[in-house]
């Protein structure tokens, strides 16, 4: 078996350690808040890396997510910093459920809005500021 990366997954790795890179200086700061770090935030924003959280139609890089690529970002991510990574992963958990089960409306504001690292929840980091509201749609 194979267990080399194609190119493509190493182009991705090497933005993930450019960007972890440019904000280790920062990392156990922005680790010890309870606040989403500005800088951290705009160091991933910069990065253009939650474009892989999205699909093309939203402003993604793929036509469908890529899991392998989503977790060569965040084992990369991790290893510099949590805040990081979780800024990172919390783009794909906020807009992938409303890409797979959202309205066009829905999809349409909020989508996009993961591919530019735009989502969240209040502004902790331990979201307690989210409410969410299920409905069924199959009676």
């Amino acid at each position: 078996m194979n267990f080399e990366l194609d190119s493509e997954y190493l182009e991705i790795q090497r933005q993930a350690r450019e960007l972890a890179e440019s904000i280790d200086h920062l990392a156990a700061e922005a680790d010890a808040s309870n606040d989403i770090h500005p800088a951290v935030l705009g160091a991933l924003q910069a990065s253009g890396l939650s474009e892989l959280m999205v699909p093309a139609e939203h402003g993604g890089r793929s036509e469908r997510l890529d899991p392998l690529a989503i977790c060569i970002v965040r084992e990369v991510l991790m290893a510099t910093s949590s805040h990081l990574d979780s800024l990172f992963a919390l783009q794909g958990i906020g807009s992938y459920a409303i890409t797979v089960g959202g309205s066009p409306a829905q999809r349409a504001h909020w989508v996009a809005k993961g591919s530019e690292s735009r989502v969240s929840c209040g502004t902790r980091a331990d979201r307690t500021g989210c409410r969410f509201r299920l409905e069924s749609r199959y009676d």
